[in-house]
């Protein structure tokens, strides 16, 4: 029964003493803007939102990938919007922005998972192990160079491994004993309670209207403000741009860049000079610019980063986020108090885990 009165509002600051009705009144605000309307429907009880707060913090996050991997031209347009923020705030050198949910939606499909789940979906029967056909070839094709760098290796595990991929998506799984020839083995299967629960549905139909309202609201063609043509081909905006337009031509994208300006520091509108000694004294400014604000150091890619943090699931995952460019340990750990409390501690355990890996290896 908390207040409506913060829903809405992109974001609500509290102070240290905010009183407990405010705290509920900012949680509400907070859930309703990643889930559309949940307030209104009848899962919304206090069950409900101590399972997305306390048992399953992940469980938003891995629906939204599961809808992403059922829709990935949503998956890809989202990226490119997405990118297309970043690069007309100024933030040029951020192409690892992009390893949010395109890329693991791309790798999860290549893998074979979304047909995985179909087959164990259409037949209730559906059971697997380490032997089963469906699991080698995700495992098969997850030793491909590019699915590694995004999921990581699949170890000595075949069943953790492809578990852990359903459990992405928000997908549980039980095990069974079952005899076979004579033998007792176990096998696995897909939770189909939890996959058909109530909570669940309401959660999937909440995010369709969140990305629906999000589609229709940015159905204007994207704006690209950098005019490479007016610069000379050994400066380093020109060279920063083609190397982002290599990124987008292998991703197929279409450029549309029309105007001839382009932000620095987020904010300033300069236009492009056209003379040597003009470019000269550009690149000293926008050098020192660079050391005024950097662009991996705003509060909205410190935002992004907790986002990539909330997805962590093992050691394993944790070493793979620390590897993207621009992840630095400062970063991080900004990233991280920014977690519920439950995220920060796991995520310090996993750290602990790897140092002492190291150290043994």
């Amino acid at each position: 029964h908390a207040s409506d009165r913060y829903i809405g509002q992109s974001q609500v600051n509290l102070s240290f003493d905010a009183s407990w009705e405010t705290r509920c009144a900012v949680t509400k605000a907070k859930l309703v803007n990643r889930l559309p309307g949940i307030n209104k429907d009848t899962v919304w009880t206090p069950e409900f939102i101590k399972l997305l707060l306390y048992d399953k913090p992940n469980l938003i996050n891995q629906t939204k990938l599961y809808y992403l991997l059922n829709n990935p031209e949503l998956a890809k347009q989202l990226a490119l919007q997405k990118y297309n923020n970043i690069f007309n705030r100024g933030a040029i050198a951020a192409p690892w922005k992009l390893r949010q949910d395109y890329l693991k939606v791309k790798a999860l499909r290549d893998v074979g998972l979304c047909d995985f789940i179909q087959t164990a979906i259409a037949n209730p029967d559906f059971t697997y192990t380490a032997d089963s056909t469906e699991v080698k070839e995700v495992i098969g094709c997850s030793y491909r160079k590019k699915n590694l760098q995004v999921l990581g290796r699949p170890g000595k595990d075949p069943i953790k491994f492809v578990n852990k991929l359903l459990r992405s998506v928000g997908i549980e799984t039980k095990v069974k004993k079952v005899k076979r020839c004579g033998k007792t083995t176990w096998v696995y299967f897909v939770d189909r309670q939890h996959y058909e629960s109530e909570s669940r549905l309401a959660i999937l139909q909440a995010i369709q209207v969140k990305y629906e309202q999000k589609i229709n609201s940015n159905n204007t063609p994207l704006e690209w403000l950098v005019d490479e043509s007016k610069l000379s081909q050994n400066h380093p905006l020109q060279k920063s741009w083609q190397k982002t337009a290599k990124t987008f031509d292998i991703q197929r994208l279409q450029l549309v860049a029309d105007r001839t300006y382009f932000y620095i520091n987020n904010s300033t509108i300069c236009h492009h000079p056209t003379n040597p000694q003009s470019l000269a004294n550009l690149s000293i400014k926008m050098n020192n610019t660079k050391h005024i604000q950097d662009p991996f150091d705003t509060p909205a890619a410190i935002a992004d980063i907790a986002e990539t943090l909330m997805r962590v699931e093992d050691a394993e995952d944790l070493i793979i986020v620390k590897q993207f460019p621009g992840h630095t340990r400062n970063r991080l750990n900004r990233a991280c108090r920014l977690l519920p409390t439950n995220q920060q501690q796991l995520i310090r355990q996993w750290a602990m885990e790897n140092k002492q890996e190291r150290a043994s290896g």
